[in-house]
């Protein structure tokens, strides 16, 4: 979603609205599902979380865990 691992100073609203935008858009093309990268976590946990409520995306990972809970993020 992001093109590097940190927001770039002035430019954190324009990454993130276009990471929103890219989610919203290929979603309406089916089914897609989205293995968690670094790059993806570049906003934050929460942000990713957002993405996947409010659009038919589905991301995975297999070593993500809750700190709270100790289970799977995704």
């Amino acid at each position: 979603m992001f093109e590097n691992y940190y927001l770039q100073k002035g430019k954190e609203a324009s990454a993130m609205l276009r990471a929103q935008t890219v989610m919203k858009y290929t979603s309406n093309m089916g089914d897609y599902y989205y293995n968690v990268g670094v790059q993806d976590l570049t906003a934050g946990l929460d942000f990713i979380q957002d993405i996947e409520k409010d659009n038919p995306v589905f991301f995975l990972s297999s070593n993500l865990l809750s700190s709270e809970t100790n289970e799977l993020l995704f």
